[in-house]
């Protein structure tokens, strides 16, 4: 018997969730940057709030637009983007996940300093106060004259995303020492075509294929991130010797993940619930 150690979705395992998720627009592909969405950070996945988190904010210049002699150089900066540094992003523009670009105008007197800095043109106002401090700190060679600079600045947010899932199969072994227990292994494809193959005490014996719609694979993918099954062991056994085992295998574009287990009860839930939606699909049986 399957031991029960942490039922992580219990609530989403219906035909509902899966109906739930077609207004969400979530499947085997990223998901949307502002809903409730998924990142990957080595080999973790978990829940990434954009309404507190949107992204790791970056400010970046652009270029500095100089008089033709090109005398107004920036001094003690590597290159004219990491004068971006200086630039605070606005806490509350980065969770509310809002991006935007800033042109700027300023006189440069003859030691180096930015004076009159003013904004020629700005996407949102949130960021004129930040961009305008910023290049106040900014020091440039001495110069015999005084001249003008133009400084366009970008701010923005780098969201990491969750891998595009390209394959999910399913697949459940007979069960030793206790009959009647199904057996079969499932094959979803992000066009949501299904390969069945049913193996034994199941309806459809042998090769089949269907088609999963949309909002079911998205159901199951989102099954797949709530759970964490990336950062789940590969191998959860229990001490029985004759249960049954499920193996769960993902490919997304980086590697091919796999986990088979007697008594995980989180991928026994998804697996119930991949079973139970293919289950409900009209199934062509394949020669």
């Amino acid at each position: 018997m399957r031991c029960r150690t942490l039922l992580v979705v219990p609530f989403l395992l219906s035909s509902q969730f899966c109906v739930s998720q077609h207004s969400a627009g979530i499947g085997l592909s990223p998901l949307r940057s502002h809903d409730s969405t998924v990142v990957v950070e080595d080999d973790y996945i978990g829940t990434y709030d954009c309404a507190h988190n949107s992204g790791r904010p970056k400010v970046y210049v652009e270029a500095i637009v100089t008089p033709d002699d090109g005398s107004y150089v920036p001094i003690a900066v590597e290159s004219v983007s990491a004068l971006g540094d200086s630039i605070v992003y606005p806490d509350l523009a980065r969770r509310a996940g809002l991006e935007g670009r800033v042109i700027l105008r300023a006189s440069i007197d003859r030691a180096g300093v930015p004076q009159n800095v003013e904004v020629i043109r700005s996407d949102a106002g949130i960021f004129n106060e930040p961009a305008i401090e910023g290049i106040r700190r900014w020091r440039f060679r001495s110069t015999e004259k005084v001249g003008e600079i133009v400084v366009p600045v970008s701010f923005v947010l780098y969201r990491q995303r969750n891998p595009t899932v390209q394959k999910i199969v399913v697949d459940r072994t007979e069960c030793y020492g206790f009959g009647g227990r199904p057996s079969f292994k499932i094959t979803l494809h992000p066009d949501g075509v299904v390969l069945y193959e049913g193996h034994a005490e199941v309806d459809k014996i042998g090769m089949w294929s269907g088609q999963l719609p949309q909002r079911c694979l998205s159901s199951i993918v989102s099954l797949l991130y709530f759970s964490k099954f990336f950062s789940t062991a590969e191998n959860i056994r229990s001490n029985s010797t004759d249960g049954c085992f499920i193996t769960i295998s993902v490919t997304t574009e980086y590697r091919t993940k796999s986990v088979r287990t007697d008594c995980y009860e989180p991928i026994w839930a998804i697996g119930d619930y991949v079973e139970r939606v293919v289950n409900d699909l009209t199934m062509e049986k394949k020669q």
